[in-house]
C-alpha cells in the first residue's frame, strides 16, 4: 500500500515589477515576469517607451510640430513625410477595405490615423520587450508569456467595478472599443455620425493592432453587426479574432471560440458565460471574406 500522496507541486512563478508612463495622453504600462530586472530587460523597457514616445511626435494630432499635423495643414508631402507615416496608411487601406468602410481614418472629415497608431506602436514597442511581458496601452494589451499565462480583465461597461470577463492568453493582442469611459466618440463612416447600437467590444487575436482595428469598425457599424446578413463578424472571426461585445440593450454576446480564451478560474463575477447568447454566425454566409486584394483609398 503507497503512503499519502504529497500536494502537486505549483510552478513558480517569476517576480514580476511595472512601470507606468504618460504617452499620448494614456496610461502606458509595460509589466515583466523575471528573475532580473537589469540588463536587457531593463533596456528592452526604456526602448520600448522611446518606440511610443517617437510615434506620438510622429501621429499626434494634438501636437503642432507633428508630421501629421503638418501633413494636414499641407506644410510637406506624404514623401516628405517618411517611410513609417507612409506604412501606417497602407495599414490603414487595408483596414478600411477589410472591414468594408467600418474603419476608416478620414471618418471624421480629415486624416486622423489616431485609430490605428497607438496599437501599432504599442505592437512594434511590445517586440522589444522581454519574452514574458506585456505592454498595456491604455487598456489595449499586447503580451507574450514564456510559462503561466497572463490574465487579463476586462471591465464590464454598466459597472466598471466588476469584471466582464477574465482572459487567460499566452500571446498576441487584446483590444477593446466602447463607449464607456470616452462616451460616443467613434464615427460611423457611413452615415458620418457617432456610431450607436454596441455598447462595448473586446477582440482577442494574435495581432494587437488587427484586434484594435476590428474593435473599433465592430463598434463603428452598429447593432447592424449582429444581423444575419452582415458580413463584418465573419470577417472578423475568419481572420483570426474572437470577439465578446455588449450591446446598447445590455445584451453580452461572445463568438464562438471565445470561450477557449477565458480563465477557467477567474470568470466573471456578472452573469456565466454560459447564460449569454451569442450571435448565429452559421447564419452567416461563408462567401463573406475579407478580400485577398488592396486597392490604394487615395490618401493624397
Amino acid at each position: 500500500m503507497s503512503g499519502p500522496r504529497s500536494p502537486a507541486a505549483q510552478p513558480e512563478v517569476a517576480p514580476q515589477r511595472a512601470w507606468t508612463e504618460m504617452i499620448m495622453g494614456l496610461p502606458i504600462s509595460i509589466h515583466l515576469r523575471t528573475t532580473d530586472f537589469s540588463g536587457p530587460p531593463a533596456d528592452g523597457v526604456v526602448r520600448a517607451y522611446n518606440v511610443m514616445r517617437w510615434a506620438d511626435t510622429v501621429f499626434s494630432p494634438f501636437r503642432a510640430d507633428s508630421v501629421l499635423s503638418r501633413v494636414n495643414r499641407n506644410e510637406i508631402s506624404l514623401d516628405e513625410a517618411g517611410p513609417s507615416f507612409r506604412t501606417v496608411l497602407r495599414l490603414a487601406d487595408r483596414a478600411l477595405l477589410a472591414t468594408d468602410g467600418a474603419f476608416d481614418v478620414r471618418a471624421a472629415g480629415t486624416l486622423d490615423p489616431c485609430g490605428i497608431v497607438k496599437t501599432w506602436a504599442a505592437q512594434r514597442a511590445a517586440r522589444l520587450l522581454p519574452p514574458d511581458s506585456y505592454l498595456n496601452a491604455g487598456g489595449d494589451i499586447s503580451l507574450k508569456a514564456t510559462g503561466a499565462p497572463w490574465r487579463i480583465g476586462v471591465e464590464d461597461p454598466a459597472d466598471s467595478s466588476t469584471l466582464l470577463a477574465v482572459f487567460a492568453l499566452r500571446r498576441g493582442g487584446l483590444a477593446t472599443s466602447g463607449t464607456a469611459h470616452r462616451g460616443h466618440h467613434i464615427i460611423d463612416p457611413v452615415h458620418r455620425r457617432p456610431a450607436a447600437g454596441i455598447t462595448q467590444v473586446t477582440v482577442v487575436g494574435p495581432s494587437l493592432m488587427w484586434a484594435d482595428i476590428w474593435a473599433t469598425a465592430l463598434v463603428a457599424r452598429g447593432a447592424g453587426i449582429l444581423d444575419a446578413h452582415d458580413c463584418l463578424l465573419r470577417r472578423c472571426v475568419d481572420s483570426g479574432y474572437q470577439v465578446l461585445g455588449v450591446s446598447d440593450d445590455a445584451r453580452v454576446w461572445q463568438t464562438p471560440g471565445l470561450t477557449s480564451l477565458l480563465d477557467p478560474l477567474g470568470g466573471s463575477p456578472g452573469t456565466p458565460l454560459a447564460c449569454r447568447t451569442p450571435p448565429d454566425l452559421s447564419r452567416i454566409p461563408a462567401a463573406c471574406r475579407a478580400p485577398s486584394a488592396v486597392v490604394p483609398s487615395g490618401f493624397r
